[in-house]
């Protein structure tokens, strides 16, 4: 019931106590008042360092005086800097602890909850802040409204909250609730106003920007800091150059470059997040914090503003060191050596499956290096079949020399296109669904005008703005994926010719013998072997069964085995490389598979004869000894 403060039957005459009243009189006395605990809450931290805190406080210290009540300074309740238009409050702040510490029995029935108004409680949709309202009254409490006096109480059975009382409390919720949704949406508008200008270039959002710029607030334009633009471009550089993050930290360590921010050095994670930054391409994502799944999040809001930021690299750059790092055909951990397996990651066991794993056993002619599959090394169920590590590296690279690397194209060409018409279709049904959820928000939301306290209508409101939210993530991310793989189609065997080019460049370079330059070309051809092939299978012909006859080399002599090379994004075609029992000569073969995977075609291409790198002649082309024949 609403409790007249003019007749409270808890307000004391002071003026009866007189200064002989002992202090166990007084302890007695004030242990009979009822409880009162004090529920202060401001949703910015702006509002402690002004009034808020102090006013609310003095208001329930004082309530407490006059009216007789014990006001509980060991259970003050405090929600600071916590909005109670999401009802975060009830959920994780204080008002949920002392709900809490009610049904814990720390706070007795008929005590006093002390507000400054019924919007401190909650700034949630009138049910909502209703349901939470009559919860605390239903446990037998009272609810104080500082502001004006006025106390609401469910009473002993739980009918003696007056009509009038609940009128004005549903009144007040509502109030409360329009003027926190006005107030959301007026600073939506503003931002939005905002982010429209930073797209025209007629506003900067913020001053803070990359560490390679500088904001000019008389200008409103942002500056490069050329020194530190060119350590971002030289990232980017190496990058492609398939040096890995952790070197590129190394070698600014060693090399003295002071990092951007106050660490005492490079550290590869800083290296990671400038590639992945579109600051350095010129694009600036507005963030907001949003609550997902019971957590305060940074999420994107709206679309990328182009050109925001000064560009300090291609768009063309930075979506090919992000592709190259996605596929993970950087060689960051090989950087320091010499490279001596260029097929690291690609060669695999055509028995078990295994990877072919690079031995050392010293220098010739009592060691060698080997390729050796891993499971055999370490008794996994293999058997241990080697191969010679030069004469296999000399037929793959003499066998890539002489491809024709046009004959990829097409292929490769049409699995890129489909791959982003299948893109295509998936962002258009998104954008589809998007649609259809935009329009059901907003019928429901007419709805809700209407029936404004429906609970079922308000949860459905938040599971679709979910979905909506969801759905522009997922699309952001779908657009993001088909420009990428756009990229891809429209640079289709530009890799190939890239490492045609390499394979020639490193002939001349071996043969000149100049060791800096071989280390070099040695890289550059290990990155861009990581580009183009899926896989290098070794395949031991002793492997066969032995009812089985082996395959015989040119010479008569049973074969060591075969390679087989696999093309990335090429499932119809690889070259297959029979290797003569010495290892010294092989054949090489262009297969093509059919739509199953079969073998529909086989064509002998080439002939090595004494397999050594660089070739000096040792390539015979199979037209030309068809020729002599």
């Amino acid at each position: 019931m609403a409790v007249d403060n003019t007749h409270n039957p808890h307000t004391h005459d002071h003026t009866a106590t007189t200064a002989t009243t002992s202090n166990t009189a007084t302890a007695h006395y004030s242990h009979l008042k009822p409880k009162a605990y004090s529920y202060l809450r401001f949703s910015t931290p702006d509002q402690m360092k002004g009034d808020s805190f102090r006013r609310q406080t003095e208001l329930s210290r004082m309530y407490a005086e006059e009216n007789g009540l014990d006001l509980d300074d060991t259970l003050t309740f405090q929600d600071l800097g916590v909005s109670a238009f999401r009802g975060k409050n009830a959920e994780e702040g204080e008002l949920g602890a002392f709900i809490e510490a009610v049904d814990q029995g720390k706070v007795k029935r008929g005590s006093f909850l002390l507000v400054e108004s019924l919007d401190r409680l909650s700034r949630q949709s009138p049910y909502k802040a209703f349901l939470q309202f009559s919860n605390i009254l239903n446990r037998g409490l009272s609810i104080v409204t500082l502001q004006d006096g006025k106390v609401y109480s469910a009473g002993s059975n739980g009918n003696d909250l007056a009509f009038s009382d609940l009128m004005v409390s549903i009144a007040v919720m509502q109030r409360a609730y329009e003027e926190s949704l006005t107030k959301s949406r007026r600073l939506s508008e503003v931002w939005k106003a905002k982010r429209r200008k930073a797209a025209d270039g007629s506003l900067k959002l913020t001053s803070r920007c990359p560490e390679w710029l500088k904001l000019d607030k008389k200008n409103n334009t942002f500056h490069v800091i050329e020194e530190r633009a060119a350590i971002v471009q030289r990232i980017f550089e190496m990058t492609l150059d398939g040096i890995g993050k952790r070197v590129i930290a190394a070698t600014f360590n060693a090399e003295g470059i002071k990092p951007f921010g106050r660490g005492k050095g490079w550290h590869y994670s800083y290296v990671t997040k400038i590639l992945e930054n579109e600051a350095t391409i010129g694009r600036y994502q507005p963030h907001k914090m949003q609550e997902v799944q019971g957590k305060r999040k940074r999420v994107p809001v709206g679309e990328p503003i182009e050109n925001y930021f000064p560009a300090v690299i291609s768009e063309e750059t930075f979506l090919k060191a992000k592709r190259m790092r996605k596929e993970r055909k950087i060689a960051g951990a090989n950087v320091g050596n010499r490279y001596s397996n260029l097929f690291s990651g690609l060669a695999v066991c055509g028995v078990c499956g295994g990877v072919m794993h690079f031995e050392n056993k010293g220098k010739p002619p009592k060691g060698g290096t080997y390729l050796v599959c891993s499971n055999a090394r370490m008794k996994l169920g293999c058997k241990r079949y080697s191969w010679r590590y030069p004469q296999a590296q000399a037929h793959i690279l003499m066998n890539l020399t002489e491809l024709n690397y046009r004959e990829l194209f097409p292929t490769l060409y049409e699995k890129s296109r489909e791959s982003v018409e299948r893109l295509q279709d998936k962002l258009l049904v998104m954008e589809e669904r998007l649609k259809a959820t935009e329009a059901k928000l907003e019928r429901l939301t007419n709805i809700l005008i209407e029936r404004p306290h429906s609970s079922t209508l308000l949860t459905r409101l938040d599971a679709l703005e979910e979905e909506k939210q969801g759905l522009i993530v997922g699309i952001e991310k779908a657009a993001r994926d088909l420009s990428e793989e756009q990229e891809r189609v429209e640079g289709a065997g530009k890799e190939y010719e890239e490492l045609e080019d390499a394979l020639q460049r490193y002939i001349e370079i071996e043969e000149a013998g100049e060791p800096d330059a071989i280390l070099e070309a040695r890289r550059r051809l290990f990155q861009l072997l990581k580009q183009v092939i899926e896989s290098i299978t070794f395949m031991p012909a002793s492997s066969n069964d032995k009812d089985e006859k082996p395959e015989l080399d040119y010479q008569g002599n049973p074969i060591h085995g075969t390679i087989e090379i696999r093309f990335r994004g090429v499932t119809d075609y690889s070259r297959r490389i029979k290797v003569a029992g010495n290892q010294e000569d092989s054949r090489g073969f262009k297969i093509i598979f059919n739509e199953k995977g079969e073998v529909s075609e086989e064509e002998e291409q080439t002939i090595i004869v004494d397999a050594q790198w660089p070739p000096r002649d040792r390539i015979v082309t199979a037209s030309f000894v068809a020729d002599l024949l």
